[in-house]
């Protein structure tokens, strides 16, 4: 990967209204603990990466976490966009710029297993003319973007099937993609059907998140309090590339 000055990126809604399909089954109070635990433990598996300079949320109003926002190489970037989540995050990759980024590394803020060696190796060899995507555990949503900005595609973050408008939208604009099964970022919790397979994963190696869920959420409901851990030797596999040229 040739050295450019790498930004995070991670969009996150003000706790008080994140993960709202989870309300009815937690609570808000614990839902909201859940939210801000998985946010800190992807800004810190960013930090903790070696691979970005600095990392700017993108909130839709005050920063989130006052704690990880207090971090200096993290930055709040309030964001009111009526656009929804793909406009969110392409006006939050130009404030990018206003940090000196000239490539961003975009992160979703509800990935609970995700750890710096998943960045690192997700960016390992990364070319500058190629956008990088790391699919969700059903190889439909998209969990994280590697890309030089600005970007020379639409972004569709958040919008069913991302990965595969991704994947058109760099064919329109002809630019090349990278696909990597990367194990970290493949679980996004969303609704009750993945708080279910996070908690199947436990045991082995804690990821940065589960590191935060353990130390912030001792309050939550029995079903979830305990010492959750990853297995990171059974799920961890060789990164996958595929490789879609995407230029005629």
């Amino acid at each position: 990967m040739s050295r450019r000055a790498i930004w995070g990126v991670v969009p996150m809604k003000s706790p008080r209204r994140a993960k709202s399909r989870l309300r009815w089954l937690l609570g808000d109070a614990q839902t909201q603990q859940l939210a801000i635990a998985w946010y800190r433990g992807v800004v810190s598996a960013l930090l903790d990466s070696g691979v970005v300079d600095g990392v700017a949320v993108l909130s839709d109003g005050p920063a989130p976490d006052d704690r990880t926002n207090c971090h200096p190489r993290v930055h709040n970037v309030a964001i009111d966009a009526p656009g929804g989540l793909p406009e969110v995050v392409r006006r939050g990759l130009m404030a990018t710029t206003a940090l000196g980024a000239e490539a961003v590394l975009v992160a979703m803020a509800d990935l609970p297993m995700l750890e710096a060696a998943d960045i690192r190796g997700f960016a390992e060899g990364w070319c500058s003319d190629i956008v990088r995507l790391a699919p969700c555990r059903l190889g439909c949503g998209t969990n994280l973007m590697l890309t030089r900005v600005p970007p020379a595609l639409r972004l569709h973050f958040g919008q069913p099937s991302s990965l595969q408008l991704h994947r058109a939208s760099a064919v329109h604009a002809g630019v090349a993609t990278e696909t990597l099964i990367t194990p970290g970022a493949e679980l996004d919790v969303d609704g009750p059907d993945d708080v279910a397979h996070w908690r199947a994963s436990a045991g082995g190696e804690p990821s940065s998140g589960m590191e935060h869920f353990r130390r912030e959420s001792r309050t939550l409901a029995p079903a979830f309090d305990q010492d959750v851990r990853l297995d990171r030797a059974a799920q961890r596999r060789p990164v996958t590339v595929v490789y879609e040229p995407n230029i005629d």
